[in-house]
């Protein structure tokens, strides 16, 4: 069963008419992500932007966390419901295929598949690689973030060392 929360579903309905306004026809850049429009917090030098995620795959045998989608994961999240918008009729598909794209993709997603690989992970779920779950087996593991959103620290990836916000309550939801 797979599952789109509420408040994921409310954000994503409220963002479509911006989403909309995206060029379709190269790649989205800073400039037009990185904008007041899509901010959903920003203090110091701590910004969190929406990205058009939040699907759950509920009955997988895996969870994957990372600490916050990046911005290789923002852009193509932005790109993928840009060019599924008008194509696709629910919010829900739109939301399982961007997650399907999105998930560690990148260098990431290789060095993960090595290292899932190395510690035999794909022994006992019965498949050859853990490249599969990132491919025709995407039911299997669900991935997430420890903060939903892409969150920047001085316009950067936020990595979790510095500031060191974990002793802080930041709960964007």
């Amino acid at each position: 069963m797979e599952w789109l929360s509420s408040s994921a579903q409310a954000l994503f309905q409220a963002y479509i008419p911006s989403i909309k306004k995206l060029p379709i026809n190269r790649t989205l850049t800073q400039k037009d992500l990185l904008v007041k429009r899509f901010r959903l917090y920003s203090k110091d030098d701590i910004e969190v932007f929406y990205a058009p995620m939040g699907h759950v795959r509920r009955k997988a045998k895996i969870v994957i966390i990372s600490v916050t989608p990046g911005w290789t994961q923002m852009v193509l999240s932005y790109q993928l419901a840009r060019s599924m918008i008008d194509h696709l009729k629910t919010q829900r598909l739109i939301l399982s295929k961007i997650k399907k794209q999105i998930a560690f993709v990148g260098t990431m997603r290789v060095n993960l598949i090595k290292m899932l690989d190395e510690l035999r992970l794909p022994e006992c779920l019965g498949i050859k690689s853990a490249e599969v779950l990132f491919e025709e087996k995407t039911d299997m593991v669900h991935s997430t973030s420890a903060i939903r959103y892409p969150m920047f620290y001085r316009g950067k990836n936020y990595t979790g060392h510095a500031p060191n916000k974990w002793g802080q309550t930041l709960i964007i939801d």
